[in-house]
């Protein structure tokens, strides 16, 4: 590569700086090696610090938003719709459902959303993993979902927090083999499932 310079003097004093400057970075690297080695030195891939301590976790559902709850036409207009959210870190796990107390509920058409901002989980480290799941799903009057729900809430919760199960098929085919009934028995009872897995 050729350099085209102004000045052949001050070509001559720059290039005697980076010789200067080049033969610094040579000895500099030298004396390195010995640490950057596989040979009893300290591997340049571990030279960063371990975390002692894993950050803190925070976890909160801050809108909630119905694209169809599945009523049939003499039904439409604000449906009665509950989730299920159940959250693990591998050592710590959250199952609630939401809102919680008897005959609340949040009542959304279609195509409506509601800001929430509802903690769901925190910890003070983080662990293995995240496993963040989210069922929802609409009582009608008629329905007897919540009362299936509340009654199958440890094995659905487990379920849906087990790390190795993934997608709403898997959990509901799990929970009919260990219960003997699948969890919508009315299919319309079902509005949406959520899952995020960090890990």
């Amino acid at each position: 590569m050729a350099l085209v310079w102004a000045s052949p003097m001050i070509a001559t004093s720059q290039i005697r700086i980076a010789k200067l400057l080049l033969a610094a970075m040579m000895i500099a690297s030298v004396s390195l090696l010995p640490a950057c080695s596989g040979n009893g030195g300290h591997d340049y891939r571990s030279t960063t610090p371990p975390l002692l301590s894993s950050p803190p976790l925070n976890v909160a559902i801050d809108y909630i938003g119905v694209k169809f709850d599945h009523d049939p036409l003499e039904l439409q207009g604000p449906g009665d719709i509950y989730l299920v959210v159940v959250v693990t870190d591998g050592e710590q796990s959250v199952q609630e459902i939401l809102p919680p107390g008897e005959g609340n509920a949040f009542y959304l058409n279609d195509y409506e959303a509601i800001a929430l901002n509802q903690p769901v989980f925190h910890t003070a480290s983080a662990h293995d993993y995240l496993k963040v799941s989210v069922l929802a799903y609409d009582d009608d009057p008629e329905s007897v979902i919540s009362h299936v729900i509340q009654l199958g809430l440890p094995i659905l919760g487990a379920l849906m927090g087990n790390p190795e199960i993934s997608g709403l098929g898997t959990i509901l085919s799990q929970y009919e083999e260990e219960t003997g009934k699948p969890l919508f028995e009315n299919k319309d009872d079902y509005v949406g499932y959520f899952e995020g897995f960090w890990g």
